[in-house]
């Protein structure tokens, strides 16, 4: 907030986002550490995944681009071909599983 606030955004925006900010909390959730990386490469793509127009209809999400996953988990620091690996495949797989929820 103090972001907005120093960019000088009118007060009812900074409550209006204060507000909506409390009401999408989010639970807390446990990892195992052997699954730590991969979590936090799959929550840094949440604002990347690929949507394609579907006739009239609203677009549909159809996952999340190759060089994206790769270029993530080397900011995130992770070296090493075999641990690259894991965990891209490990993101293959939630995306995986996000997308047939979304599909239900």
């Amino acid at each position: 907030m103090e972001s907005l606030e120093h960019l000088g955004a009118p007060q009812e925006v900074i409550d209006a986002i204060k507000a909506q900010s409390v009401s999408q909390e989010v639970e807390a959730f446990e990892v195992w550490p052997e699954n730590e990386n991969a979590v936090r490469v799959f929550l840094d793509l949440a604002t990347v995944w690929t949507w394609v127009p579907v006739g009239m209809s609203s677009p549909v999400r159809t996952g999340i681009s190759s060089m994206e996953i790769e270029s993530t988990i080397r900011m995130n620091g992770i070296s090493g071909k075999k641990k690259i690996k894991e965990v891209f495949q490990a993101v293959r797989l939630m995306e995986s599983a996000v997308l047939e929820e979304w599909a239900k």
